[in-house]
């Protein structure tokens, strides 16, 4: 699975300061890592203990500021809220524990709550485990949170899969011919244009599109995505640029170039899952293309040994980015298109010593095409394998910005 954080995931609404005097360790933590400044908030380890507390804070003494109070012994019910645990067994069970099954529920019960239902009054705990989900709120949400639960354990949604499959077309003209086989659906990404199709009509479009020379498939329709599932399909490579000279010190010598890296390629991310009526299907859609256009130099001069002057350039990236970050939902015995626009164009080109140039070098563009198909589980099997040098999916690490 793609998501690695704690088995527990407790999501209440207030949060209670560190008792009067309390010297233990913290009990809040950046999910990215420490955001503190160096050494601030350890415990002279190198480790995360007293939470931190900065100069002139009024924490004297370990004294604190803010006033607490001892917390209920019984849950607040203010707007009736129950208790209630979920087994969601019959779909964690099919993955390995450490792969956190469960975090995918989790994931989808907050993209259609909201985040922020769960932060705020009433009093909310959304908490998962391998085999329970426990959940406390009110039964207008459970009623929510159950249907979305019955979608993950429902043996039904396995008989079907997502395949997505990504083209690219060198004019948007294509469209001319294709008219009267598209039915435009509502996209709010700007420049992002959304269509759905009979499966027929598309195998027509398909053909027409292979049949021009600046078309190329980048993904073919290979990868399958299962319903419940989230899978990443990536590929970048370091574009590397001398960003800043440090002029030499009182001794004389030669300026220390500091070089980075920006990684040029591009990332799709799917997360799929099947109505309860089996006839729709839902799917998150995460995409970022980024390319270097070109490396514009800015001349640096500097006093070189001797007292002679040397030229040296700097580089400062021109960069074209593109992200798309959309929920669609359409029905399984349509296709769904997308065009990401005319944008930097994902291309295989020849090697360039060992690393292989993912995005045209000359600034080049394309109308890139995201297509998303529903098929039954026997159909997919016999998809052909993806060619060498393609692309294939893979799980993302922790990252857990931006995922709703």
């Amino acid at each position: 699975m793609r998501i690695r954080i704690p088995l527990l995931l407790l999501l209440v609404l207030t949060c209670v300061a560190p008792v009067q005097g309390q010297t233990g360790p913290s009990a809040w933590q950046s999910r990215g890592g420490s955001a503190l400044p160096a050494g601030s908030g350890t415990n002279g380890s190198g480790r995360l203990g007293v939470p931190y507390a900065p100069a002139g804070s009024g924490a004297v003494g370990g004294a604190r500021i803010a006033r607490t109070t001892p917390g209920a012994e019984v849950l607040p019910r203010t707007a009736g809220q129950v208790w209630r645990n979920y087994d969601i067994s019959p779909f964690t069970r099919q993955f390995a524990p450490e792969d956190r099954p469960q975090q995918e529920i989790v994931d989808w019960i907050l993209r259609e709550t909201g985040t922020d239902l769960w932060f705020n009054e009433p009093l909310g705990i959304l908490s998962a485990s391998y085999d329970t989900l426990q959940v406390y709120q009110t039964p207008a949400v459970h009623a929510v949170i159950h249907e979305m639960v019955d979608r993950f354990v429902d043996p039904q949604s396995r008989s079907h899969v997502l395949t997505f499959q990504l083209v690219l077309v060198g004019s948007p003209a294509w469209r001319a011919r294709a008219v009267n086989l598209l039915t435009p659906v509502d996209v709010r990404s700007d420049g992002v244009q959304g269509w759905v199709l009979s499966k027929e009509n598309w195998a027509i479009l398909l053909a027409d599109l292979r049949s021009r020379s600046d078309f190329r498939e980048l993904q073919g329709p290979n990868l399958t995505l299962p319903s419940g599932r989230t899978e990443v399909l990536t590929q970048t490579r370091p574009v590397d640029y001398l960003s800043w000279l440090q002029p030499p010190g009182l001794a004389g010598g030669y300026a220390n170039p500091s070089n980075r890296s920006i990684p040029e390629g591009f990332s799709l991310e799917m997360s799929a899952l099947r109505t309860l009526d089996g006839n729709h299907m839902e799917a998150v859609v995460k995409a970022l293309i980024n390319q270097v256009e070109k490396l514009q130099p800015v001349p640096i001069m500097l006093q070189g040994i001797g007292g002679q002057n040397q030229t040296v350039n700097i580089q400062v990236p021109q960069m074209v980015t593109w992200r798309l970050h959309e929920r669609f939902k359409w029905p399984v015995d349509q296709v769904l298109l997308l065009s990401c626009g005319v944008i930097a164009t994902p291309q295989q080109q020849p090697a360039r010593g060992p690393v292989m140039s993912i995005l045209g070098g000359d600034g080049s563009r394309a109308d890139a095409l995201l297509i998303l198909e529903v098929k039954p589980v026997n159909e997919s099997a016999a998809l052909p394998v993806g060619r060498p040098g393609v692309p294939s999916a893979t799980r993302p690490g922790v990252n857990n910005g931006g995922r709703y």
